[in-house]
């Protein structure tokens, strides 16, 4: 089963921001869902464009629309089963 992860668009927004790769985000939730999409800062090329927190910030306010519990599957539930970690919610 293939998974994906949410990484590199930061870069890819320019001037629209968020805007810029809302449908990118949405096409990946179309085709993987939440329990198969990971998030991945990109750094440090993400630096070019952005920095850590602000893009971290900016890809939970575009993952939290896509139901509930997809901002705790793409930013570690997916990964703790991808790798078979244990894997707590606080």
């Amino acid at each position: 089963m293939p998974f994906a992860r949410l990484s590199g668009l930061v870069a890819e927004a320019g001037p629209r921001g968020l805007e810029g790769i809302r449908h990118y985000v949405t096409h990946l939730f179309d085709c993987f869902g939440p329990e198969r999409l990971l998030w991945g800062s990109d750094w440090p090329v993400l630096l070019l464009a952005s920095d850590y927190a602000n893009w971290f910030d900016e890809a939970n306010r575009l993952v939290a629309p896509h139901g509930d519990g997809a901002v705790a599957d793409v930013f570690g539930g997916t990964a703790a089963h991808f790798y078979r970690l244990a894997h707590t919610v606080e």
